[in-house]
């Protein structure tokens, strides 16, 4: 590009045939002329900027250098810009990205569940098209959103009670500076392109001229039979094609989020992963805050990643955005796996002969014996989470550090415990005793300088009741926290003050080898059991737990992080 371009737009989400690279320049300002790309699509390359004066078209040819090219990603959502991947932070009062004034999410968090899977790709095959380019579909949501009354501010069960009736909502979110729109409707055709679904999203954002601060969310949705080969009887799946479009001066945190979400499902508050689900968590971020969220505190130890003796080292973010540490290096104990361990290092006896006789069965056996642990040592809810972990860890559902399991049942059981309560209560005596040194004034807030006066602890499950319940097999030991600031409010003629914080709980559900030392033979099991427990008993838990160890350091399967969040309300005077 020439010197003192300006960019004016960027490909995004490029749903033609043969699309333009995502972050790609579009257009470029020079001299009070717009260029636009020629992208030549058979190609696949660019071959000049161009612009029309008269009727006559002025190309800019692009000139090429032997430089190494840079990677250069903005997120505005964030205040962040990346330059080939080194993070920057941008001045949050200053920032400006030209005059683009539309985001979508981006978030490829849309899942099909197995059992509808087969269904719902064989229907969509025989009418795949581009949602975005379908005008009856964008008619129809049009006249979806003429036809809505229009709500003032609501409260989030009063938002939550309105999903449950119904995919529509035209109102004002939780602020009346914000506009949050639902549009569904039931169309004839759909697709599994999340890009497209968020491209419809965008062009009606546009058409319907939505404000900086506005959000839109729009759910085509299509009706597909289940028939059963089987059963002469057959029912109806609902496909949800979400798709969402925000204003610059909106600012969703996809950490917020829940990371997958089944499109099949259209339940709010049941399965904490349904449609509504995601809706849900999308209102509860639609009040503008007064703050730029910021970590007041949180673990060393990252997701995924870290050493034990640094699960109880904390580090705090100040008003700047300084003070956190990227995650290590070091990959957690219990979230290596492999194929090739040497069994030989087990120094039991007990133990070491336990994982020689298991490694002998196949994998289906091994699962068996580690569902059976699981039925030994969880009940009610619980032990159905517990079933879930062990299945999706069967199925290898999550990849990386970034993929978190959740589940409402594990959460709910999290927050209720005693030791995540004194987590919370600590934490908001913490901030009260901070807030009250500065004088309510959160741009000079410093947490580090308190944090002994507080006994700060991340939760333990290992209690008596943990152990009968299903707390112990799925978590135990935590593996760290985070804290997060999403909004602050203080009046200072009253010295009353606001406060909504985010708790992240986090740990892996995997083992390291000196979990299978401590429960790998029915002796271990039995140490800790009491004597009074079954020989038989002790036997098929130890199995349990060496089962446990082979599947994931003989037989490569990788462990995952599990994540329980939060977010609590605190208000107080000064």
């Amino acid at each position: 590009m020439p010197n003192g371009s300006i960019i004016k737009a960027l490909f995004y989400s490029d749903t033609s045939i043969r699309p333009a690279p995502s972050g790609s320049i579009a257009e470029f300002e020079i001299n009070g002329h717009s260029y636009k790309t020629w992208y030549r699509t058979h190609t696949k390359d660019f071959d000049s900027y161009s612009y029309t004066a008269k009727g006559d078209t002025v190309p800019w040819k692009i000139k090429f250098s032997n430089k190494e090219p840079v990677q250069i990603i903005i997120n505005p959502a964030n205040y962040t810009i990346n330059v080939n991947g080194k993070i920057f932070l941008l001045d949050v009062d200053n920032f400006t990205c030209g005059d683009q004034r539309i985001y979508a999410m981006d978030l490829k968090s849309f899942y099909i569940k197995d059992t509808n899977a087969k269904y719902i790709r064989d229907g969509i095959n025989d009418t795949k098209i581009t949602l975005s380019k379908e005008s009856d579909i964008l008619n129809a949501l049009k006249d979806k959103f003429n036809n809505l009354p229009q709500q003032g501010i609501t409260t989030l069960d009063n938002f939550q009670k309105t999903l449950t009736m119904q995919f529509n909502y035209r109102g004002e979110g939780l602020t009346e500076k914000r506009k949050f729109v639902v549009l569904s409707t039931q169309v004839q055709k759909g697709n599994g392109i999340e890009e497209d679904w968020n491209a419809l999203a965008q062009i009606l954002f546009k058409e319907l001229e939505f404000g900086d601060n506005d959000v839109l969310v729009t759910i085509p949705y299509i009706k597909i039979k289940r028939i059963d080969p089987l059963s002469i009887n057959s029912n109806t799946i609902t496909m949800y094609m979400p798709g969402v479009a925000y204003g610059i001066g909106t600012k969703l945190d996809k950490d917020r989020l829940n990371k997958k979400y089944d499109c099949t499902d259209g339940t709010v508050g049941k399965t904490g992963n349904g449609v509504g689900d995601f809706i849900l968590s999308l209102f509860e971020q639609s009040e503008i805050p007064a703050i730029k969220p910021r970590v007041l505190i949180q673990t060393v130890t990252k997701p995924g990643f870290g050493l034990k003796e640094d699960r109880d080292e904390y580090e705090f973010e100040d008003a700047q955005g300084k003070g956190l540490t990227p995650a290590s290096d070091e990959i957690a104990e219990d979230m290596k796996f492999g194929t090739s361990f040497d069994l030989s290092t087990i120094k039991d006896d007990k133990v070491r002969e336990n994982l020689e006789r298991l490694s002998k069965k196949s994998d289906d056996e091994l699962f068996k014996n580690l569902i059976n642990l699981a039925e030994w040592v969880s009940s009610g809810d619980l032990e159905d989470n517990n079933k879930r972990i062990i299945a999706e860890w069967h199925r290898q559902v999550y990849q990386t550090s970034e993929d978190h399991y959740t589940d409402s049942r594990l959460t709910d059981a999290v927050f209720k415990e005693e030791t995540t309560q004194s987590l919370i209560s600590e934490v908001k005596r913490l901030l009260h005793k901070a807030l009250r040194v500065v004088n309510g004034d959160i741009s000079r807030l410093s947490i580090s300088n308190y944090i002994g006066q507080f006994n700060i602890k991340r939760p333990v499950f290992s209690s008596f009741s943990d152990k009968l319940h299903g707390l112990t097999f799925a978590l135990n030991d935590t593996w760290g926290f985070k804290v997060t600031l999403l909004n602050y409010r203080y009046d200072a003629t009253t010295k009353k003050y606001w406060a909504k914080l985010k708790f992240d709980v986090f740990d892996h559900f995997g083992l390291d080898k000196d979990d299978v030392v401590k429960f790998g033979s029915m002796e271990k099991v039995q140490d800790r059991a009491g004597k009074l427990a079954p020989d038989s008993i002790c036997q098929q838990a130890a199995d349990g737990f060496c089962s446990w160890f082979i599947l994931q350091y003989k037989r490569g399967y990788k462990p995952f992080v599990t994540m329980m969040s939060k977010e609590i309300e605190m208000e107080g005077r000064l």
